[in-house]
């Protein structure tokens, strides 16, 4: 009987694993796709040098990836407002492609979390595609800003940032509780 139950805890849990990694649960993002061009998503950029623009050719699969392209030092941020739970622990995901990113102050092509220091490892230099990953807390807010960002704070960028296969998950309780 004992056997019985381990096994089928075993089994279980492969499957909880099965059902996360093949998107089980929900992404909250609205419009991850970019199939319905930027809607849901705003653009900042230091000193409006930064250009955002939907890439039909450079991309991961079907859908266009998001390009940001800072001619001039910059830091340039497409982003969007999601609704959260307090009090839980999310994370972001998703792929960057770099090319000629010069960063001058610390922070390259990045995923980010608005309003903090919260981010994916940032991209600079040319590279091929690579996933990203970063999980925060939503601490007691309802509603946090997340997106795709070539530069930072204190952090003005150059070059070339492509986004694609964008993920926000709920993954479970805070840390902090």
């Amino acid at each position: 009987m004992i056997r019985f139950a381990i096994l089928t805890l075993f089994a279980t849990t492969a499957s909880l694993k099965a059902i996360e990694t093949k998107g089980g649960r929900p992404n909250l993002l609205e419009n991850a796709s970019f199939m319905n061009a930027m809607s849901s998503w705003n653009v900042t950029s230091h000193e409006n040098l930064g250009k955002v623009a939907l890439d039909k050719e450079i991309k991961r699969g079907d859908t266009p990836s998001l390009r940001i392209t800072n001619p001039g030092a910059s830091d340039t941020f497409c982003k969007q407002s999601v609704k959260v739970k307090p009090g839980m622990r999310y994370r972001f995901s998703g792929y960057i492609k770099t090319k000629d990113v010069v960063v001058k102050g610390g922070q390259a092509a990045n995923l980010s979390l608005d309003g903090g220091y919260e981010r994916s490892p940032s991209l600079d230099g040319s590279e091929s595609w690579k996933k990203v990953e970063f999980e925060f807390d939503s601490g007691p807010s309802d509603t946090v800003q997340v997106g795709c960002r070539l530069g930072g704070w204190f952090s003005l960028t150059t070059g070339t940032a492509w986004f694609d296969d964008l993920k926000l998950i709920e993954v479970g309780k805070s840390r902090k509780n």
